[in-house]
């Protein structure tokens, strides 16, 4: 067990250094139950967290890291950087937007990213132009926000039509060639997702684009 920690620190030294980027390494061996927990203490001072995907292979593990982070975290959580060389330096990022205050706190975690990228589009999916829901312009505050922000942002709206949300992030993100999806996660109760479905939950489980949450 210890070689294999030892073999695994080494290996993310090495990936972060092939990204640039700088950080400690440490190891932790827990029971998955603990995870949750002991990820969010660690996580405190991190800029961002990120989940790789072979982590999937013991689901209870995966997901008491992923909620830990989501719910007990300060900063933001990043999916299948794998996926996409440019995960972590995204040129091209899809914001998916709804007026909520998960998606307020993945944008300003994002900030970062989002000024060093090329393009960046806010989309809205079956926008509510009501007062209490998305505005009469949904996006358009985030889009003068960010832009004074010194970002290149467009605003584009979406229904859904027949797909699901998730469904249409995707489609999406495919068709922008995005590098990188930002958005919050949870807006509704986490286990009202696990149980019958939702957004972050399909978004969690795919695997095929890099996606940036925060709760």
């Amino acid at each position: 067990m210890n070689k294999r920690l030892a073999a695994r620190q080494e290996e993310m030294r090495t990936y972060l250094t092939r990204k640039s980027l700088t950080g400690e390494v440490a190891t932790l061996c827990a029971e998955p139950t603990a995870l949750h927990d002991i990820v969010a203490v660690r996580s405190l001072f991190a800029d961002v967290s990120i989940v790789l995907n072979s982590l999937r292979d013991d689901e209870t593990a995966f997901n008491d890291i992923v909620y830990g982070l989501l719910f007990k975290a300060p900063g933001p959580l990043i999916l299948n950087a794998e996926k996409g060389s440019k995960a972590l330096a995204p040129q091209n990022v899809l914001l998916a937007w709804n007026n909520s205050l998960p998606a307020a706190r993945a944008v300003r975690a994002a900030l970062p990213l989002l000024k060093a990228a090329k393009e960046v589009t806010i989309a809205t999916f079956d926008a509510d132009p009501s007062r209490w829901g998305d505005g009469e312009n949904p996006g358009a505050d985030l889009a003068t926000w960010l832009s004074h922000h010194g970002c290149t942002v467009t605003v584009q709206e979406y229904v859904t039509g027949s797909k699901t949300v998730a469904e249409a992030i995707l489609n999406r993100a495919q068709e922008t060639t995005a590098d990188l999806v930002v958005m919050g996660a949870y807006g509704r109760s986490r286990w009202n997702e696990r149980f019958f479905g939702g957004t972050t939950e399909t978004m969690i489980a795919q695997q095929d684009m890099a996606v940036l949450l925060s709760h």
